[in-house]
């Protein structure tokens, strides 16, 4: 976490494990989805998780919550306009 994350940190209790583990889950999927050779390049405390939310970076972050497991998968913007397909899962069903 870098200094501004730690500042939006929840005290304590669940809303701060809520935080750490939507944060931590949504920087180790950037992280992830970055070329092996930048990710030597890269730490998770360098990644702005805000920026990556906000959408003010070159990908996409698409995040949900099943019961209290995080779930973060990020991808790069598509480079052209054209359509997104969208697609609803029943979880329940699975």
């Amino acid at each position: 976490m870098n200094t501004e994350e730690l500042d939006r940190l929840p005290g304590s209790g669940d809303a701060s494990g809520q935080y750490f583990y939507r944060l931590w889950c949504a920087k180790e999927a950037f992280y992830k989805a970055l070329p092996i050779a930048d990710q030597d390049k890269i730490t998770l405390a360098s990644l702005s998780y805000s920026d990556l939310k906000e959408g003010k970076t070159e990908w996409q972050l698409f995040k949900t919550q099943i019961d209290s497991y995080q779930i973060a998968v990020v991808t790069q913007k598509p480079k052209e306009t054209g359509e997104i397909l969208l697609i609803d899962i029943d979880l329940a069903r699975i």
